[in-house]
C-alpha cells in the first residue's frame, strides 16, 4: 500500500496564470530559462533572410533596357531570349526602345528573336531604322527575310518604293541588288528631309 501524500511536499502543476504556480515540477515563482544570445542572432538572421527573399524582386526593380537587349541577343536559352525581346516590344518610349531593338535585329543569332524585334521596330515607324531593316532582307533565315519584307511593305503603304522588286526566295545576288536600291532611295529621301 502507498503511504498518504503530504500536501506540503507534493509537486503540482498549475496552469491558471498564477505566478506562484509550478510547471513540470519547477520551483514556485521561477522564470523560464532565458534564450541564449546565439539563438537570438540565428533568429534575427532567419528573419532578415526571409524579408530579403520576399522583397528582392521589388527592390531590384525591372531589368534595364540594355539588360533586356543583352538577354535577347545572348540569353542562355530560347525562352529567355524570347521573353526579353517581347519585353522590349512592350516599351513605348521611342528613344529608349528603338536603339535596343536595332541592336537585337543586328546582333541576335536566333531567327525567332530577330523576327519579333523586326515587328516591334517597324511598329515605331522610325525612318532612321530603315537601314537596319534593309540589312535584314539579306538574312540567311527565310522567316527573317519575310518579316523584314512585310514590315517594309507595311511601312511604305503596300509596296516597296520606286517599284523596287524583292522576293524572299530570290538569290542572294538579287537580294543585294534590291537592298542597294532601297539604300539609295533612303539616302535620297534623307537628304530631301534634312535642310
Amino acid at each position: 500500500m502507498k503511504p498518504p501524500e503530504n500536501p506540503k511536499t507534493k509537486k503540482t502543476t498549475k496552469i491558471d496564470g498564477d505566478p506562484k504556480s509550478t510547471k513540470a515540477g519547477g520551483k514556485p515563482g521561477s522564470k523560464p530559462p532565458a534564450m541564449k544570445p546565439i539563438y537570438w542572432v540565428m533568429l534575427i538572421g532567419c528573419i532578415l533572410m526571409a524579408v530579403a527573399y520576399f522583397t528582392w524582386d521589388f527592390l531590384s526593380g525591372p531589368p534595364s533596357v540594355e539588360g533586356l537587349a543583352a538577354q535577347a541577343v545572348s540569353g542562355s536559352d530560347a525562352k529567355e531570349r524570347l521573353q526579353a525581346v517581347t519585353s522590349l516590344g512592350l516599351i513605348k518610349e521611342k528613344k529608349v526602345a528603338i536603339p535596343a531593338l536595332r541592336r537585337v535585329v543586328q546582333d541576335a543569332k536566333d531567327p525567332d528573336v530577330v523576327v519579333i524585334a523586326l515587328h516591334n521596330l517597324i511598329g515605331f515607324y522610325d525612318y532612321d531604322s530603315l537601314p537596319v531593316v534593309f540589312k535584314a532582307l539579306a538574312h540567311s533565315d527565310k522567316k527573317v527575310r519575310e518579316a523584314a519584307n512585310g514590315g517594309l511593305v507595311q511601312y511604305f503603304g503596300g509596296k516597296l518604293p520606286n517599284n523596287i522588286l524583292y522576293h524572299v526566295v530570290d538569290s542572294p545576288e538579287h537580294h543585294a541588288e534590291s537592298i542597294s536600291k532601297l539604300e539609295e532611295y533612303y539616302k535620297q529621301k534623307k537628304t530631301d528631309i534634312v535642310p
